[in-house]
């Protein structure tokens, strides 16, 4: 069965809690893979109705900035794809995998909200390493190190990520996630990675995702509950709750599972993300792994047909099936294995 199709069966008695439609998940689905300006803006407007319920619309900016960097450079380099579409499919793809696979196996799925804010802004981050890697990685002239910082400036782009652990009321960011990524049980310094990221020249989009994130959010919260006290309190006239307690329960632990979810692989030598002590980053490493299909490229401009996948459960094990090369599926299990401790998972 095409994965699509799938998805949209299974995960209809779902939508209402993850803030959608299972007609507007339809939708979305029915339009063309290689009709990407129009997808990317039919996802990015769901994405906004998705936020707005949350009163966090003012993040749509970031997926807003991500479309266009990914409109200028996506099919002048053989290697880049698409990550606007790519959001909201993870984000489908986890509904399922959070309600059909998670539940069953540790009595609960994780928080709908969590996986709203870590599916569709885990992304969005991708600029400044693109931005990177294009000027270390994959500049062969002159000519072509000009260009591509002529698109950067164009948008707006600073590549320099600086001051984002520096939150309101001198709260440090590095502390918040460091805090989730102890209770998880990962022998991670959040700190150190930063740091290593900066001094390698190389941009983690998953660092700088988290950090924008939890810092915009920040913001909202201090504009909205100047005292950050733990009680409830509404933006005038929306039931939109500023409680601190949502900020510290939710935003935080979102934004540490999109700040491990790409990386470096060594990180994970000596403890592995577990589906028992962290179920969120879990199901985002998980999801980001698999979705795989329709993703365009400058080498395949509709990308891999979702006819050519499918997802089904075998007892308490996930079975991911995808009509791609020996080579692509061994590079899906790699990352599987190298991030998740036990994910019983086999892709075939």
């Amino acid at each position: 069965m095409d994965i699509n199709l799938k998805l949209l069966e299974t995960i209809r008695p779902y939508c209402y809690n993850y803030k959608v439609t299972d007609y507007e998940v339809q939708r979305f689905l029915s339009i063309a893979p290689n009709k990407i300006l129009e997808r990317q803006k039919e996802a990015t407007s769901l994405i906004q109705d998705i936020l707005s319920d949350h009163g966090k619309n003012d993040l749509l900016r970031y997926i807003s900035q991500l479309a266009k960097v990914e409109n200028e450079t996506i099919y002048s380099q053989s290697h880049l794809r698409d990550h606007v579409v790519h959001a909201f499919l993870t984000f489908l793809l986890g509904i399922y995998v959070n309600e059909e696979f998670i539940r069953p196996q540790i009595g609960f799925s994780v928080d709908t909200f969590q996986w709203q804010l870590a599916a569709l802004m885990h992304d969005v981050g991708y600029p400044p390493e693109l931005s990177s890697r294009m000027t270390i990685n994959y500049t062969n002239t002159a000519r072509e190190s000009r260009t591509r910082y002529k698109i950067f400036r164009k948008i707006g782009f600073r590549q320099v990520p600086f001051g984002f652990q520096s939150l309101t009321r001198r709260r440090n960011a590095f502390v918040l996630i460091q805090k989730c990524i102890d209770k998880w049980g990962l022998q991670i310094d959040a700190k150190h990675e930063y740091t290593r990221m900066i001094r390698s020249g190389y941009i983690l989009h998953g660092i700088m995702s988290s950090l924008t994130i939890l810092n915009h959010v920040d913001d909202l919260y201090d504009s909205n509950n100047r005292l950050h006290v733990y009680e409830d309190v509404y933006s005038s006239g929306t039931r939109i709750n500023w409680n601190q307690r949502c900020f510290d329960e939710d935003i935080v632990p979102a934004c540490a599972a999109i700040f491990v979810h790409n990386l470096p692989a060594d990180c994970f030598n000596e403890k592995k993300i577990r589906l028992s002590k962290a179920p969120l980053a879990f199901l985002l490493n998980l999801c980001d792994a698999l979705q795989q299909w329709e993703r365009p490229s400058q080498d395949n401009p509709s990308g891999f047909d979702s006819s050519s996948f499918d997802i089904e459960l075998a007892d308490d094990h996930l079975i991911f099936k995808a009509e791609m090369s020996d080579n692509d599926k061994e590079g899906i299990r790699k990352e599987i294995k190298q991030y998740l401790s036990r994910p019983k998972v086999t892709v075939v």
